[in-house]
């Protein structure tokens, strides 16, 4: 039977009895309605899962002691940086939702030329508090026991100005390559990669040009022109199956 997940800050350590605060308790025992003695999992980014057991089945503080911890099995060897132009409303959650369970280790969102939502400095870091919660989900019901951390929101030349640690940098372009014809990729030779997604009207000359300054080669995905909610996925899910875990079966 496959526990549940849950996700905590906390520090964690084999014997250690961990309270956890009121939403994921109410989660384990209103939602749940598990009771003491029920067993559940833990994990707070390290890349451990901790087995636990609950002791006190409180709903605004339930109490926990971790039984025991394994490394997580659910991490891909090939690292993806997502740098996304930000998309209105549901789509920025199912993006950073899908991109989570897909293996996804680092989030850039950014506004670009053509970006139709414009936050202000309180919006954005309200929106990026409630992406981290959506990756923190996603994270929680794929298995992952890393969580993808999301950078504060900045325009796309300004994040580019600083460095983008990858091996390869590709932005989705229909006019690119082939991805299936890049040679990096097919060869499997690549363990990092950095990948740029535009927004609803996608990127503009401007955008385009500070891109290939920052290194981006442009690719394509087939022969019809994806959503930014579709083609950012399913680059991943290529390049997954190119380089990294989806490789293996």
């Amino acid at each position: 039977m496959r526990l549940t997940r849950v996700y905590t800050p906390d520090l964690l350590s084999i014997d250690a009895t961990v309270v956890l605060s009121a939403m994921p308790s109410a989660h384990l025992i209103k939602v749940l309605r598990l009771r003491a003695g029920a067993k559940a999992v833990l994990f707070n980014g390290d890349g451990n899962d901790y087995l636990c057991e609950i002791l006190l089945a409180k709903p605004e503080a339930a109490q926990l002691r971790i039984l025991s911890a394994q490394p997580a099995a659910a991490e891909s060897p090939l690292k993806i940086t997502l740098l996304q132009a930000i998309c209105r409303g549901d789509k920025m959650d199912w993006v950073l939702e899908k991109a989570t369970e897909l293996g996804v280790t680092h989030v850039i969102p950014v506004q670009s030329e053509r970006s139709e939502v414009q936050l202000d400095s309180e919006r954005a870091n309200k929106r990026r508090e409630h992406w981290q919660r959506v990756i923190i989900s996603a994270c929680e019901q794929s298995g992952r026991a890393f969580v993808p951390q999301v950078e504060a929101l900045q325009t796309l030349g300004n994040r580019l100005s600083g460095e983008i640690s990858a091996a390869a940098k590709f932005v989705l372009e229909p006019s690119g390559t082939p991805i299936s014809g890049s040679s990096n990729l097919v060869a499997h030779r690549l363990d990092s990669v950095a990948l740029a997604v535009g927004p609803e009207g996608g990127w503009s000359d401007r955008d385009l040009a500070q891109l290939a300054l920052g290194g981006f080669s442009a690719i394509a995905i087939g022969t019809r022109v994806l959503r930014t909610e579709t083609a950012g996925i399913a680059a991943i899910s290529v390049m997954q199956a190119f380089c990294g875990d989806f490789a293996r079966y």
